[in-house]
């Protein structure tokens, strides 16, 4: 079986820009499909698509999260 890499975003404002984050993430070798972005939309953030990866994610698979302060 072959190990998958899934990458998490999730950007606290909607000023904020995912880009650095998916650049990262991109360079680690981490395919478009498998990087799931979480932006806030009004006073309710559920994290849809932090649930979406949970259940891409299969045993074995890698999983990251990018943080500002890791660059």
């Amino acid at each position: 079986m072959e190990i998958t890499k899934h990458g998490y975003i999730r950007v606290s404002s909607k000023d904020l820009s995912a880009q650095r984050q998916w650049d990262s993430m991109k360079g680690i070798g981490i395919n478009d499909r498998d990087i799931y972005i979480d932006k806030p939309s009004g006073k309710n953030f559920t994290r849809e698509e932090y649930q979406s990866m949970k259940h891409a994610l299969r045993s074995g698979d890698a999983f990251g999260q990018w943080h500002p302060h890791w660059s």
